[in-house]
């Protein structure tokens, strides 16, 4: 996964997210970051339009 996501889920981790929520953040993230690399998005570049691309499509 991406390293930048891999370090937010992290802080969520050590601001005492419970377990479950951090699960849920991951399974979106991994769906989300597939998403981008599909429609060669770079994730960190992505814009709003792209973020409702996705919405769209979930």
């Amino acid at each position: 996964m991406d390293e930048d996501v891999e370090r937010w889920l992290l802080i969520q981790e050590n601001l005492g997210r419970a377990r479950n929520t951090i699960l849920t953040y991951r399974h979106a993230l991994v769906d989300y970051v597939s998403f981008c690399s599909t429609k060669q998005i770079p994730v960190c570049e992505a814009t709003r339009e792209h973020v409702s691309l996705y919405v769209g499509s979930v």
